[in-house]
């Protein structure tokens, strides 16, 4: 009796081209019937907004390479669950597909990258241990791979305790404090016209952003307002001059409805991506009007362009990446031009500190509604988690030694984000809003 995820996969493949045959067809739902994960695996799989996503992602592989990653995914959430009297076709057994012929299958032709793959690397005894993340939104798949040792299948790895509690995903929430001191909870409020602030209507779009609309004389005095995200919210808008900004959780941005000086300026904290919108002087033609973010006794000055800034307070640096255009960053009389792909660190200590190929990827992972860990440790993946699901993080006895490298959705329940960081031998406990982390 053999588990056969890789026909379970093909099945799946054939059930989207609506080309199964009665018999495969009874066969998949034989498997789906085995377990309610099964079932659950199976509608996840036929869901057309996540099969839109997904083949998109996929779409620089062959069907085989996608299917042997899938294959693992459904061996690791068959567990103990078997294929009985099934029909294996064409599909090879599970252990004729190796952990190197798996990873290989994540390699395009001629390229030295893997792609939306995620690894926990232990430093004390692992080579590496990777893990590749189908984005499924019920969770992931993992293999080890040892040194000198065979992959061991992941039907063979014990399984942890299963986290208790749960607690859900963050939302698009924030809470708009306008000029006069009144506040608008922006989640619950209706589409349409929130305030007006002299000739400026606030207005909520039907997708959830808020925008400013100016017309007619700005006035003399700005009137400034504040958005505010909670820990397990996000949330955009478009500022007055057309610049767009994606707030992170538990950050904020403090800006005037109407830009009358002859620059802009706004403050935040915690984290933001900005797309500034680029003023040209009508006369020259050259870009006018610099754009400023203030962010914990640091500056950023634009024209326009892409970058991200991060400041939390709980961080040791304030992170800024260009994506796009020429930024310039001041802090305590120092100053510094970043080009694209490039990314400062700035602290009290030692000033500015500018890296050249900067992770982008990792810094756009929140905006792109993903946790992206590159080397890092248990305290910034835990701090991570804190904000987005509006948990405390505990620490119990000894903080583990781990190192954690790649990608989780966001769009996971805690319990399953729990679960996947569990591989990596490191114990969780919630208790309500308090998450505890055992060695």
């Amino acid at each position: 009796m053999l588990n056969r995820p890789l026909y379970i996969s093909e099945l799946i493949e054939k059930k989207w081209k609506d080309q199964l045959t009665a018999e495969e067809d009874a066969a998949l739902e034989q498997w789906a019937r085995e377990s309610p994960e099964n079932r659950a695996l199976l509608e996840q799989a036929m869901n057309e907004e996540w099969a839109a996503r997904e083949l998109n992602r996929f779409a620089q592989y062959d069907s085989l390479k996608s299917r042997r990653r899938l294959a693992l995914y459904i061996q690791e959430k068959m567990s103990s669950s078997q294929i009985d009297g099934l029909s294996p076709g064409s599909a090879r057994p599970d252990n004729e597909f190796s952990a190197e012929t798996i990873l290989a299958a994540d390699y395009d032709d001629g390229q030295a990258k893997v792609v939306h793959s995620v690894h926990f690397m232990r430093t004390s005894w692992f080579r590496y241990s990777a893990a590749v993340v189908l984005l499924l939104g019920i969770g992931a798949y993992i293999w080890n791979i040892k040194p000198d040792k065979a992959a061991a299948p992941m039907a063979d790895t014990p399984a942890l305790p299963a986290v208790q509690d749960d607690a859900p995903p963050g939302s698009d929430k924030a809470i708009l404090t306008l000029a006069d001191g009144s506040s608008i909870a922006l989640d619950s409020a209706s589409s349409g016209q929130l305030a007006v602030q002299g000739n400026t209507q606030v207005l909520k779009l039907a997708d959830g952003q808020l925008r400013y609309n100016v017309s007619g004389n700005a006035g003399d005095k700005p009137m400034y307002n504040t958005m505010r995200t909670p820990r397990g919210g996000q949330y955009k808008l478009t500022l007055p001059d057309g610049t767009r900004v994606w707030l992170n959780s538990a950050s904020s941005i403090t800006y005037p409805a109407v830009f009358i000086e002859n620059e802009r300026t706004v403050s935040i904290t915690g984290e933001a991506y900005f797309e500034v919108a680029k003023i040209t002087d009508p006369v020259t033609h050259k870009a006018a009007r610099p754009f400023k973010v203030e962010a914990n006794g640091m500056t950023v000055e634009v024209l326009g362009t892409y970058f991200n800034i991060n400041a939390y307070g709980d961080e040791t640096d304030i992170k800024t990446t260009l994506l796009e255009g020429s930024v310039k960053i001041w802090h305590g009389g120092l100053s510094g031009i970043l080009k694209p792909g490039e990314q400062s660190q700035v602290n009290d200590q030692l000033g500015i500190k500018i890296l050249k190929n900067a992770n982008l990827e990792e810094t756009m992972a929140w905006k792109n509604g993903l946790f992206y860990f590159s080397n890092a440790n248990i305290q910034t993946v835990m701090r991570q988690l804190a904000r987005w699901y509006d948990v405390e993080v505990v620490y119990s006895g000894k903080i583990p030694v781990r190192e954690f490298q790649g990608e989780i959705q966001k769009n996971l329940n805690l319990a399953q984000v729990l679960n996947i960081l569990g591989k990596m031998e490191v114990n969780f406990q919630l208790e309500g809003k308090k998450l505890i982390v055992m060695q």
